[in-house]
């Protein structure tokens, strides 16, 4: 029984850290064997890295993804990772030498593309992000992400036109996003398509009540 209730306790205070994902991933490098391999070591450092810069903790996570990025500098996530961490902190010439390196090691990567598309208009450089994009869109036709930045890089060039059928078809991908509907509206009603702007505004207020922009677009709109 004494043993039963031990271990039980040990479950508990288990699950506890597992639930949550930071906690979970500094408990599984702080309890890694000595002996394991580097690069593997560098996995957890990368995973640990992602969750911190989701949720917020931006120049903590790029601390910890420079330590998995020497763990294992062959694994391109890593350098995806870090790169969307140093463009978060705006160091731009260092986001740029990672995501080149994460496409290098994974030319098939259709985020590590679309990072440097969302890199060069940071940037101020529209044609290039635009053509970055329409790479990472080859590469996955289906990715309601990758359409909507490449519509919304497209309406920041003023084609309203084919940033319209690119928020279309992200809403085809993936109908539950209310950012795409929205813009899909405020596309429409820059064509002066007025009718078609205040069906998508209304269809995003009915899908989620708590978009204020779709309040605010569709009496505009009237």
């Amino acid at each position: 029984l004494a043993v039963v209730l031990v271990l039980g306790g040990l479950t508990v205070a288990r699950n506890r850290v597992y639930d949550n994902a930071v906690a979970m991933w500094r408990d599984a490098i702080q309890h890694c064997h000595p002996c394991r391999a580097a690069h593997s070591l560098g996995r957890a450092w990368n995973n640990l890295g992602d969750e911190l810069l989701d949720v917020g903790q931006v120049e903590e996570g790029v601390k910890v993804l420079h330590q998995a990025v020497k763990l294992n500098p062959a694994m391109a996530q890593i350098h995806g990772n870090l790169g969307r961490g140093l463009m978060d902190i705006q160091d731009f010439a260092a986001a740029k030498k990672h995501c080149d390196e994460a496409v290098r090691l994974d030319p098939k990567g259709a985020r590590f593309r679309q990072q440097l598309g969302l890199l060069a208009a940071a940037q101020g450089r529209p044609d290039e992000a635009e053509t970055h994009l329409r790479q990472a869109l080859t590469l996955a036709p289906s990715d309601g992400v990758i359409e909507t930045n490449l519509a919304k890089g497209l309406a920041d060039q003023q084609k309203f036109a084919e940033a319209a059928d690119c928020y279309a078809r992200a809403i085809q991908i993936s109908p539950s996003r209310i950012d795409a509907l929205v813009n899909l509206g405020n596309a429409n009603a820059v064509q002066g398509k007025l009718d078609e702007a205040a069906d998508c505004f209304l269809k995003a207020i009915q899908k989620e009540p708590d978009t204020p922009d779709a309040y605010i677009n569709v009496g505009n709109v009237r």
